[in-house]
């Protein structure tokens, strides 16, 4: 159940915010300056993204905050880098790639905590980092997948939009099958 999670919390992050230098250089042709700008604010947004989601678990419990994560992943991956190969003006490319990168960090950000709460104390650590890192593992080898499957830079739009929602899907059954866990590090288990 952990790995469903992490596996596309993990996807979603190299798909996003790994594969968008890639993206904005091959799709977009984005001088270097102008990517590397988008990228910085990108990343600003993704501190704050995660921060938010964070705290949105904190509030409503894990499971409701995956749930609502992954139906805004599988709805607005898809429609964001179709968007992304359509833009014509800076502004739109860097709205679109902030979008991606903040989602895609938010949705993996509460994921530590839940996987903290998950093992009890004499397996915490490592319980915690073999399913971190399986997940992770695997999701940084689907930019590969992504490289592979589009023949050309005209098919990653496609491409990436499929795949992103095919992980979004298994990053949703990994939020409907999981236990709540807020709280339970308070209550000694």
């Amino acid at each position: 159940m952990n790995l469903l999670l992490t596996i596309g919390g993990g996807s979603g992050y190299y798909l996003t915010s790994g594969f968008l230098p890639t993206f904005l250089k091959v799709v977009n042709h984005a001088p270097n300056a102008v990517a590397g700008l988008i990228l910085m604010i990108s990343s600003v947004a993704v501190i704050v993204a995660s921060t938010a989601a964070g705290h949105l678990s904190t509030l409503i419990g894990r499971k409701r905050c995956f749930i609502w994560l992954g139906v805004a992943r599988l709805v607005c991956f898809p429609l964001l880098f179709i968007a992304l190969a359509r833009a014509d003006s800076v502004v739109m490319i860097g709205a679109c790639a902030v979008l991606l990168s903040a989602l895609g960090s938010a949705s993996y950000a509460p994921i530590l905590i839940f996987l903290n709460e998950r093992f009890p104390t004499a397996i915490r650590a490592s319980g915690t980092g073999l399913s971190w890192n399986i997940g992770f593992a695997i999701g940084g080898m689907m930019p590969t997948l992504v490289s592979v499957v589009a023949r050309t830079p005209a098919d990653l739009p496609v491409v990436l939009a499929v795949c992103l929602a095919a992980v979004s899907v298994l990053y949703l059954i990994g939020a409907f099958v999981i236990p709540e866990t807020r709280g339970s590090l308070a209550d000694g288990n």
